[in-house]
């Protein structure tokens, strides 16, 4: 949802990736996280979230980006512990918000408020 916001807001500005620490790679999104999406008015475009499929990051994706933003603080640590070399150009969402994975759509609805304001600090 992270990418889909940055995205459809800023994407005049930034292009934005999503692939997780521990993604199992080809899964479309999340029913509820599209309806969430849908419900705020975040439309996929041409290759949008609707197309997305779950990715583990790797390096190249690590190497194209100038910067890696992590949800939360163990998924920061993790990507510190993988790529030390890249170290300079990750950082962490304050606070930690947590992947509603396996929740009710309120839980989706709650993250993508969580990451609506996270995302305008972090661009702002």
């Amino acid at each position: 949802m992270a990418a889909a916001v940055v995205n459809a807001r800023f994407g005049d500005s930034y292009a934005a990736l999503s692939a997780g620490t521990a993604a199992l790679g080809g899964q479309p999104i999340s029913s509820h996280a599209a309806e969430a999406l849908d419900e705020v008015g975040i439309t996929p475009q041409a290759g949008g979230y609707r197309e997305h499929a779950s990715a583990r990051v790797d390096r190249g994706m690590m190497a194209w980006a100038d910067r890696v933003v992590a949800m939360t603080a163990d998924h920061y640590m993790q990507l510190l512990f993988r790529f030390p070399e890249l170290a300079s150009k990750i950082t962490t969402i304050e606070p930690s918000i947590p992947d509603p994975f396996g929740g009710t759509l309120e839980d989706y609805r709650r993250c993508l408020s969580d990451i609506s304001a996270a995302v305008l600090n972090i661009v702002e």
